[in-house]
């Protein structure tokens, strides 16, 4: 899945690339995030996302938490009635992502 690849280049890569890999993590949460709704409407489930508990620390550790509750979520089978906890995995690993793009940045005034 290529939103877990982008997490864990997120967390691996060297310190220069961690913003861009973060902000693809990002991107590929949302693409995942607008296409769930349709695929739910095709199953013919209702669509809600169960928001997951918030991760502590530093943006970097809530980005991998969250990346291995959306590994684990997919590991099981538990079927459709899983959708809505799954997209909240998502968000969770587009959040965590947004806020390390948001710690990475230099919030220094040029003047």
């Amino acid at each position: 899945m290529t939103l877990l690849r982008w997490a864990e280049a997120t967390g691996t890569c060297r310190p220069e690339l961690v913003s861009g890999a973060a902000w693809r993590t990002a991107a590929a949460s949302a693409r995942l995030l607008a296409r769930l709704p349709g695929l739910v409407g095709e199953l013919g489930v209702g669509y809600s996302v169960e928001v997951p508990p918030e991760g502590d620390g530093p943006a970097a550790r809530r980005l991998q938490q969250a990346a291995d509750r959306l590994a684990v979520r997919l590991r099981t089978t538990a079927g459709v009635e899983a959708l809505p906890a799954l997209a909240g995995e998502v968000d969770a690993v587009g959040a965590a992502a947004v806020a390390l793009v948001a710690q990475q940045a230099d919030w220094t005034a040029p003047w």
